[in-house]
């Protein structure tokens, strides 16, 4: 069996196929970055109003207890789902030199909308076997992380649904559970560090943009300042994000090329073009 390469050389090449793909990506992907910080920043700042907030005072908390409150963070939590598996679909195809030149983002969320239904089965059915791995004893949640960690990119990826999909992600990884882990764990640990690095330049501008007086703020509110914030740090995380999905993507594909075909069955579905 072929040894992995190291995590620096897997974050090597997905840098270059984030450079090498820049024009397809800046097409059909960063508009989708920009549409979900957006959309998140008008979330947090109607959440914010509505529960009354000021930087000056309390905020009331039962305002976030409002049906129209939680149903916008219930879609909000749908949306970013949604924009994981278009990441996803979008980066395979790239790493696998499979994406159309002339793709749109309307053809991307088309396949997008098709795949989004069982993957999200699938992702319910690895969170359930997680945790019930995490309930039972740390350990086998810890093991069950990583060999249910790639069940969206086989969906994606090969087509394979459902507990088909969890099977086919454990066999990527039999025979190498701690090089996929410790793998898996520093780019994890990238991704923590870019998404701290995002935050930090939100925080940043919102202590330059709160440090105006109101008078000079063109009559921006609170709560508006506070979305600002939330836009630029949904923009940098989602932009760091198409970089640690690359990387993701880079070592699904290696652990994939440098194995055997799994010896269970799986269910293979062709996707409907």
């Amino acid at each position: 069996m072929e040894g992995l390469p190291s995590t620096r050389s897997i974050l090597s090449s997905a840098l270059e196929d984030i450079k090498g793909a820049s024009k397809i990506l800046g097409k059909i992907a960063v508009p989708i970055v920009f549409a979900h910080a957006a959309v998140g920043a008008f979330v947090i700042g109607f959440s914010l109003e509505a529960s009354g907030f000021r930087a000056s005072g309390p905020i009331a908390m039962s305002a976030f207890d409002s049906p129209w409150i939680r149903i916008l963070q219930t879609a909000m939590q749908l949306v970013g789902l949604f924009v994981n598996i278009y990441f996803i679909d979008t980066l395979v195809r790239i790493v696998n030199r499979s994406i159309d030149e002339d793709a749109t983002v309307s053809d991307a969320l088309k396949r997008t909308g098709k795949l989004f239904v069982p993957v999200a089965w699938a992702s319910i059915l690895a969170s359930l076997t997680i945790t019930a791995g995490f309930i039972l004893l740390i350990v086998p949640g810890m093991i069950f992380s990583v060999w249910y960690f790639f069940p969206l990119f086989v969906l994606v990826s090969e087509n394979v649904w459902g507990s088909s999909a969890l099977r086919r992600s454990h066999s990527l990884v039999r025979g190498r559970f701690w090089p996929s882990a410790v793998r898996i764990g520093m780019i994890g640990l990238v991704g923590f560090a870019l998404m701290a690095a995002a935050a930090c330049a939100a925080i940043f501008l919102l202590t330059l943009l709160s440090v105006i007086p109101a008078s000079l703020r063109g009559g921006l509110s609170d709560t508006a300042l506070f979305a600002i914030g939330g836009f630029v740090f949904l923009l940098l995380s989602g932009l760091f994000s198409l970089y640690v999905t690359a990387a993701t993507v880079r070592l699904y594909i290696i652990l994939k090329e440098t194995l055997p075909a799994p010896s269970v069955d799986v269910t293979v579905v062709p996707k409907a073009e």
